[in-house]
């Protein structure tokens, strides 16, 4: 039987992920993540619509055997609202598959009233569950894209993450910088000087809600932002990786004030920036990027990495990024034939922020409760004995 999700269902569903689990570390995740973090963004977001609702499984006896986490997000579909469901989180009881608990929870999910379905980081058994029931792979929405900053800085990182070749790696970062100065400039990204007129602001949550809108307009489907959702969004931006790093935050504009676009980016340890947002309209793309570019270098970043939104990849490419192909599926399901034509060619405007990435409870979920002024809670001995009992009986499964 598939129902709506309740407040009270996450508790048991806490003791279902917990019997995949053995250390208390991740016990304790659990813990905050369905006691803390669940509530707020799955009962609590601005965007929070009861029509909508995440769905739990459960046995005939009405144990709850599985879930499958909900977002809704407001969108224009040829400046007429829409509403969009974003698949965020299932996993099902290892004793509960073999009844098909999944399917039947991903069926009802897509059977619902929204006018349009987006999972964006899917694995491949997701994707052939979502084809089936008449969904389909966005590939434009598929590739990864990568500016070379500092090609030897980059490698030193890479080889020193591999503990086989800590001393050498070590010994390479100490000598990338020098190695770089005389590295030719067809082996990096085009930068170029940036112009004279710029101005670089820090961009605000009212900024962002205020211009997402303009900067999206070139898009068939493109996002609706108040600033109550400005807010939470910013609360999520430290949250949407599971590396620690800073939030960089930057408005461009012109020496009339006239907005020209934004990014938004984490420079990790290790030195890659990890774009979450980038918006310009199309006359000021190649500026903006150009501008990232140049900033991220002189942070001291080696690279600059992202997902490729379609309508700025001729700006990628023309500023020499690599591409690849992404591990993981966004795919798309809607009745409407108009807003699955938008997401098929690219036309359909899904940056990080649009997807199941700020959705996310598992990167930092401890500290993510404590930011938002909320203590996290520690395991309770009743949970956990309990988890352990489901754990003997079920043992350790994963989806």
């Amino acid at each position: 039987m598939i129902r709506h999700l309740t407040p009270q269902d996450l508790p048991a569903l806490a003791r279902l992920r917990m019997a995949e689990n053995i250390s208390l570390q991740s016990m304790r995740q659990i813990e905050t993540a369905f006691t803390t973090l669940y509530p707020q963004l799955l009962f609590e977001s601005p965007w929070h619509d009861s029509d909508i609702p995440s769905l739990v499984s459960t046995d005939p006896d009405g144990t709850v055997n599985g879930m499958l986490a909900v977002g809704v997000r407001p969108m224009l579909f040829n400046g007429n609202p829409i509403r969009a469901a974003i698949g965020a989180d299932m996993f099902v009881a290892k004793n509960a598959r073999s009844s098909m608990a999944g399917v039947a929870l991903l069926k009802e999910f897509l059977n619902g009233p929204q006018d349009v379905a987006v999972c964006d980081i899917a694995n491949e058994r997701t994707r052939r569950l979502w084809e089936r029931m008449g969904g389909f792979i966005a590939p434009s929405y598929n590739l990864n894209w990568v500016a070379v900053l500092r090609p030897c800085q980059l490698a030193s990182a890479l080889v020193r993450g591999q503990r086989a070749f800590r001393i050498p790696g070590d010994a390479a970062v100490r000598m990338a910088p020098l190695i770089d100065r005389f590295v030719p400039d067809r082996f990096t990204c085009r930068i170029d000087p940036v112009g004279r007129g710029l101005v670089e602001e820090t961009l605000s949550p009212a900024e962002f809600c205020d211009g997402i809108g303009d900067l999206t307009s070139d898009e068939t489907v493109q996002p609706i932002m108040n600033l109550r959702g400005a807010h939470w969004m910013w609360r999520r931006l430290r949250y949407l990786s599971p590396d620690a790093g800073d939030v960089t935050a930057v408005v461009l504009k012109n020496s009339r004030g006239a907005r020209l676009g934004w990014y938004i980016y984490k420079l990790h340890p290790g030195g890659v920036a990890r774009m979450i947002q980038i918006a310009a309209r199309a006359a000021h793309r190649d500026v903006v990027v150009n501008h990232l570019f140049s900033r991220a270098r002189d942070e001291g970043a080696a690279a600059v990495a992202g997902r490729v939104q379609p309508g700025q990849l001729q700006t990628l490419i023309d500023r020499r990024c690599l591409l690849r192909g992404r591990t993981s599926y966004t795919l798309v399901h809607s009745r409407d034939k108009g807003i699955s034509a938008a997401y098929q060619s690219g036309k359909a405007w899904l940056s990080v922020l649009e997807g199941e990435a700020t959705m996310n409870v598992w990167n930092r979920s401890e500290q993510a409760a404590l930011d938002r002024g909320l203590q996290a809670a520690s395991p309770k001995l009743s949970v956990m004995a309990a988890s352990q009992t489901t754990q003997q009986q079920h043992g350790r499964s994963r989806i």
